[in-house]
C-alpha cells in the first residue's frame, strides 16, 4: 500500500492533486456562499473538508484497484462491484464528514439525523463523483498498461523463468548453453550444472528471444553465443560444437534455417 501511495503522491502528480482539490473546494465554496447563503467561513470549511475526505477515499480505492485490476473489466461481476463501491463510498464520505463535525463541535443536528439528511440530498452527487473518478481510474490503468507493455517490448529479455516442480528459477539467458528435450521433460544445460524441468521444447522456445536462441533439431535449442565452432560432417549433415565441448547435430529439416542464422 505504501508503494502505491508513494506513486500516487509523487512529484507532479501530488501538485496536480492539490491543484484539483483547491479548485473543486473553491468552486463548492462559491456554491455554498451564494446559493445556500452560508457564511464565508463555513462555506470554506465545509468545501475543503468535503473534498479532502473525497480525495482520501479515492486514494484508498486507487490502492485497492491497483491490486485487483480485474474489477476494471466490463463484466456483470465487475459492474456489481463498482456499483457497490459507488454506494459505499458515499456512505463512508458522510460518516467521516459527520464524525469530523462532531469532533470539532460544528455539528448542528444529531449524528444519524444529519447522516440521513445529507445522503438523501447528495446520493446522486456522490454517484456522479464516483463515476467520474472511476472513468479516470480506468483511463489511468489503461495508459499505464500500454506504457508497461511498450517498455517490456523495447527492453531486451535477460532471464527465463522455469519451474522444476518444487520451485521457480530465473535463469540468466547468458548462462544457458543449450536445452535438450527428453520426452515431457527438458534439460537445460547451464555449463557447470543441468536443470531438469517438466516442459516441452516448443513451450520453452516461445519464451526465448531470437536470434540468440535457435532451434537446431527436434530435440535441441542452442544459445548461438555458446557455439564454439561448426563442422560439416557430410553434404547434408552439420554438427555444432558448444563451448563446453558438447556436440549437437543439426536436424535435416532445420539445416537451411541454421545456415541462414549462423551465416555458414
Amino acid at each position: 500500500m505504501q508503494t502505491q501511495l508513494s506513486q500516487l503522491l509523487s512529484g507532479r502528480t501530488l501538485l496536480l492533486l492539490i491543484g484539483v482539490w483547491v479548485l473543486l473546494s473553491v468552486s463548492q465554496t462559491v456554491h455554498f456562499y451564494l446559493y445556500y447563503e452560508q457564511t464565508l467561513l463555513n462555506s470554506i470549511y465545509w468545501s475543503f473538508r468535503d473534498w479532502l475526505v473525497w480525495f482520501a477515499i479515492f486514494a484508498f480505492v486507487f490502492v485497492v484497484t491497483s491490486k485487483h485490476k480485474h474489477i476494471l473489466a466490463v463484466s456483470p461481476r465487475s459492474l456489481l462491484i463498482v456499483t457497490t463501491l459507488a454506494i459505499c463510498t458515499g456512505v463512508v464520505h458522510i460518516l467521516i464528514v459527520n464524525s469530523i463535525g462532531n469532533l470539532v463541535g460544528t455539528a448542528t443536528r444529531p449524528f444519524w439525523v444529519d447522516f440521513g439528511r445529507l445522503y438523501s440530498k447528495r446520493w446522486l452527487q456522490y454517484l456522479f463523483t464516483f463515476g467520474v473518478f472511476w472513468l479516470l481510474l480506468k483511463n489511468y490503468f489503461s495508459q499505464r498498461s500500454t506504457v508497461e507493455t511498450n517498455l517490456a517490448n523495447d527492453s531486451p529479455q535477460t532471464t527465463l523463468k522455469v519451474n522444476d516442480g518444487k520451485k521457480s528459477h530465473w535463469l540468466k539467458l547468458s548462462d544457458i548453453a543449450f536445452i535438450e528435450a527428453a520426452g515431457n521433460y527438458a534439460c537445460i544445460d547451464l555449463g557447470n550444472e543441468q536443470l531438469i524441468i517438466r516442459a516441452t521444447l516448443k513451450s520453452i522456445e516461445s519464451q526465448l528471444p531470437e536470434p540468440t536462441f535457435l532451434r537446431v533439431s527436434r530435440s535441441h535449442i542452442v544459445n548461438t553465443h555458446a557455439i564454439g565452432r561448426s563442422a560439416r560432417v557430410s553434404r547434408s549433415k552439420l554438427q555444432l560444437e558448444m563451448n563446453n565441448g558438447t556436440t549437437i547435430s543439426v536436424g535435416r529439416s532445420y539445416w537451411s534455417r541454421v545456415k541462414q542464422a549462423l551465416e555458414i
